[in-house]
């Protein structure tokens, strides 16, 4: 059932598709007049879809950390080349607040700004995370009034049980 967008009523028939103040629109008979131009729905493309990383760049990405002491190590090689921090901002394409807080170990740099700080100053300041294996123990649990009753039970139980075996003797 396709009502008309201008008058709401139901179209029986055939619909018409208008262009009316501009606006593309299917319209009855009726209010088809308002309308000069017609126009012709175009099939939608469906929009691209992204490409799924791969698992392997997930994990690489996650497993980056930083290098110890990285904000120097930049700040050591911003001067080494004689840069001023505004000057490092305007290469690497950052704000100059970003600069330093980077200096300042306030802000640790994503992969991709960590890959423009290797191009031009030469310093890696994300490395790989090394796994390290720990064994966790649990703390020693305290009883709960569930398991003193189970363990009330048990032991009468098994007394009840010695005590049959006893009398069967």
């Amino acid at each position: 059932m396709v009502r008309c967008e201008v008058c709401g009523r139901e179209i029986r028939g055939k619909p018409y598709r208008r262009i009316i103040e501009g606006a593309k629109v299917i319209v009855c008979e009726q209010c088809a007049r308002f309308g000069k131009e017609e126009w012709t729905p175009t099939p939608s493309t469906p929009p691209p879809r992204p490409r799924p990383q791969r698992r392997d760049e997930v994990e690489a990405a996650e497993s980056l950390v930083p290098v110890e002491g990285y904000g120097s190590l930049i700040r050591r090689a911003r001067e080494r080349l004689g840069l001023e921090p505004k000057e490092l901002a305007q290469l690497l394409g950052e704000k100059l607040s970003t600069v330093k807080k980077l200096e300042r170990e306030e802000f640790v740099p994503d992969r991709t700004l960590a890959q423009k700080i290797k191009r031009i100053l030469k310093v890696d300041v994300l490395t790989r995370e090394t796994v390290r294996t720990t064994i966790f123990t649990a703390p020693p649990r305290t009883p709960t009034l569930g398991d003193l009753i189970k363990l009330k039970e048990k032991k009468e139980e098994s007394s009840s049980a010695a005590l049959s075996a006893f009398k069967g003797l």
